[in-house]
């Protein structure tokens, strides 16, 4: 019976080890998932300043942005949301027809 004073001890150390590291596991993630949420808006609020621009390329870019944000694994229902509260006015617009540039015939 003198054994198992220190197996007992043993497998209570291994336990408590255990959970530490489960918990340190568990922080760590959380930590890392919300970093990368904090980026995901970060990337949502530069999408939204390309779009506003008058430049017609960084306009494309900023709703190409949207679209790759859309698609990410850290895109959960609010987010995908916000991405269509923004959108939806946009994509509701009747399409204007470009006017060339050289004054009409070619």
């Amino acid at each position: 019976m003198t054994w198992l004073t220190p197996v007992l001890a043993l497998v209570a150390g291994l336990l408590t080890a255990g959970a530490a590291f489960f918990g340190v596991r568990v922080t760590v993630r959380q930590k890392e998932q919300s970093e990368s949420r904090s980026e995901w808006r970060a990337r949502f609020q530069m999408a939204q300043e390309l779009y506003w621009s008058s430049d017609a390329e960084k306009r494309l870019a900023g709703l190409g942005i949207f679209d790759v944000l859309a698609e990410s694994d850290l895109a959960g229902p609010d987010e995908l949301r916000m991405i269509e509260v923004f959108l939806r006015p946009i994509l509701q617009q009747p399409q204007q027809a470009e006017e060339p540039e050289n004054g009409g015939s070619a």
